[in-house]
């Protein structure tokens, strides 16, 4: 570890690190997050809401399989990722305003109330599951926090850390009571099989679904999500204070001494999770699992990041991952896209695939359309400046209309 710590650093140093606006590494991780959050997104538009996390006898071993790795390298990890940067995002904004001697405030409230459009828009039409009015409500009490010490983030992030496993204990618990009797069982049954009517129907009965499972996702997701995404928000703004992708050189050393940790705990913890999270539980053991994959995922998370940061600097690995980087710079755009061709692909005023696809052609399908998503961003890229999504919205959020098709190269 100590070799690939020097290596790192090497190269680190001779990595020239931003005159530019935007850091590389920035965008190929949040391009690589993409991929992830797909691949635990398509599940909720492939089946009820109701059932998710459920691996039906049907299922073939390579289905199996497949639940297995999303649920040990895929759940909880990049959702956990996407928060880190948005805070990392904020301190990046409060230096160029500080730079610029302007005041951010208004702009960044433009910024969440426009995101907070597009959440609302891609929740009510397109996906139950979207995180962008959550990350508003957060973005909110991040702002509350834009000017606290790295140190006191670190403690804001420790604190969520510890709220988001009373959250998890709570949904066990909370599971644990709505499966205590046959009724609630057989409710759950008639609640999957109305949303699997109501997908399948016209474009108006798949929104009025989608209303209904809005409620069942708002029960869980502040217990799920919310302590989680907040202390990753808290540590991006940390990490954004004390300049950590500008001075990899410095901070890099020292995330190779807590690799090897946070790798164990996430191996360890996250296959405990995968391997036992359908079997049967009692109450206590149900709850301890869920504790323990509230620290364990972003454990991984952390790793993900470790990896990536360390191929960057690998001037033949890091040209492979170079594509990301158009997928990551228009990540709002791509996450909608990713959105408008499931909906597609599984509601019935698209192909009405709603209940049809198992994991491993779930598992196929994100490869294929992240692999066309990648593609699309690169080609996109050579004609125009920023994704339409990004252009509405940074249009919105300075009150003017911005540059959108690239510059003509000189002749």
């Amino acid at each position: 570890m100590a070799t690939i710590a020097s290596t790192i650093s090497a190269a680190a140093e001779k990595t020239v690190q931003s005159a530019q606006q935007r850091l590389d590494v920035l965008d190929i991780l949040r391009g690589f997050a993409l991929c992830g959050i797909l691949m635990v997104n398509i599940f909720f538009f492939a089946n009820p809401i109701y059932e998710f996390g459920a691996t039906p006898s049907t299922h073939t071993v390579a289905d199996r399989v497949v639940t297995w790795l999303v649920s040990f390298g895929f759940e909880s990890k990049f959702y956990v990722l996407f928060s880190f940067l948005f805070g990392y995002g904020l301190a990046i904004q409060i230096t160029r305003a500080a730079t610029r001697g302007d005041s951010l405030g208004p702009r960044y409230a433009r910024r969440l109330i426009g995101l907070l459009f597009f959440g609302i828009l891609h929740a009510v039409f397109l996906f139950v599951g979207d995180i962008l009015v959550s990350y508003v409500l957060l973005g909110i009490v991040l702002w509350l926090m834009r000017e606290w010490s790295p140190r006191q983030l670190l403690w804001v992030a420790l604190v969520m850390m510890g709220l988001a496993i009373v959250g998890r204990i709570a949904l066990a618990l909370l599971e644990a009571i709505a499966l205590a009797s046959p009724e609630s069982v057989n409710q759950t049954a008639q609640l999957a099989e109305q949303a699997r009517r109501n997908y399948l129907g016209s474009f108006g009965q798949s929104v009025e679904q989608r209303l209904q499972d809005l409620v069942m996702f708002y029960i869980f997701t502040p217990l799920f999500n919310w302590p989680t995404a907040l202390a990753m928000f808290a540590l991006g703004l940390a990490a954004g204070k004390i300049g950590f992708f500008k001075n990899l050189a410095q901070y890099l050393p020292a995330m190779c001494r807590w690799a090897p940790w946070a790798l164990a705990l996430g191996i360890i913890g996250n296959g405990a999770y995968a391997s036992l999270l359908n079997a049967q539980h009692t109450l206590l053991s149900a709850s301890m699992l869920m504790a323990l994959e509230a620290i364990a995922a972003p454990a991984l998370t952390f790793c993900y990041v470790f990896a990536i940061v360390w191929f960057v600097q690998q001037p033949r690995i890091g040209a492979w991952l170079n594509p990301l980087r158009a997928a990551g710079r228009m990540s709002l755009s791509n996450y909608i896209g990713q959105a408008i061709v499931c909906s597609f692909l599984f509601n019935g005023w698209g192909l009405g695939w709603y209940g049809a696809v198992g994991p491993l052609g779930c598992f196929l399908l994100v490869l294929l359309i992240f692999a066309g998503q990648v593609w699309f961003s690169n080609w996109w890229f050579q004609h125009f400046r920023s994704g339409p999504g990004e252009w509405l919205l940074r249009s919105w959020t300075y009150l003017q209309w911005q540059p959108f098709k690239a510059r003509k190269a000189a002749a």
